[in-house]
């Protein structure tokens, strides 16, 4: 679940929670970011960061070929350019609905207590 809010008709800011599970154990994460613009009614280049935290809950040792692990406490950023392209509009002028084409980077660090922090960027 996410929310976004513009800020000025070139910059806006963005919230979300969310949560999931899998053999490993359940996590919830939160995000928050912003995101840069240069509107216009033809094809809208933007740039988004975003920070990140996802937290285990529940987690059980899972084993992947020869490694055995628990999920740890994650966070991290992401940031990337995008391009958004209006497919039509409202009355008003603003977009109804898009087509979006973006790439993003992310880092991540992963802390287990005890242990070295790991780091993954991809």
């Amino acid at each position: 679940m996410g929310v976004k809010r513009e800020i000025e008709k070139w910059v806006a800011v963005q919230a979300g929670l969310g949560g999931g599970g899998s053999a490993a154990g359940g996590f919830i994460s939160a995000d928050a970011g912003i995101i840069l613009a240069i509107q216009n009614r033809y094809a809208i280049p933007f740039f988004t960061g975003s920070v990140f935290v996802s937290v285990p809950v529940a987690s059980k040792p899972v084993t992947i070929s020869d490694y055995t692990g628990t999920p740890a406490l994650t966070g991290g950023i992401t940031i990337g350019p995008g391009l958004r392209v209006p497919v039509s509009h409202a009355d008003d002028g603003k977009v109804k609905s898009a087509f979006l084409l973006g790439l993003r980077a992310v880092a991540a660090m992963s802390v287990a207590f005890g242990d070295s922090p790991a780091i993954a960027i991809g």
